[in-house]
């Protein structure tokens, strides 16, 4: 779930994003997966943004393609091992490329452009 870019502005805010996905996540009958797409959105979901909205029940996890790897890193530290983290980077293709899977109790983190450059792995 992408925030609404057309209200930049306004969602740039932390409180404006948790009201957002907590208000979707309590209205939905389906799991909610943040996607953190600043390159295209213009709006960046901080890593404690993210780890506050990991507590919600209907949050399960993040997609995340702004490369940062120290976000990703902060986000894995702060939230449990259940919920999910799929880290990836638009390369210079624009082509976004899925490389890491939320595993317990250690998660796995890529970053690329256009090719697999660096691969790190985090624990708690």
């Amino acid at each position: 779930l992408l925030p609404p870019n057309y209200y930049k502005g306004a969602m740039a805010k932390d409180e404006t994003l948790l009201k957002y996905y907590t208000d979707v996540a309590d209205a939905s009958s389906l799991p909610v997966f943040i996607y953190n797409m600043p390159g295209n959105t213009g709006i960046n979901i901080s890593s404690t943004v993210i780890a506050k909205l990991a507590e919600h029940p209907n949050i399960v996890g993040v997609k995340d393609t702004s490369g940062n790897i120290v976000q990703m890193a902060e986000i894995a530290r702060d939230t449990d091992d259940s919920f999910a983290i799929f880290a990836a980077e638009i390369g210079q293709q624009n082509i976004s490329a899925v490389f890491s899977l939320a595993t317990s109790p250690t998660r796995m983190f890529a970053t690329t452009f256009g090719v697999f450059e660096s691969v790190a792995t985090f624990s708690k």
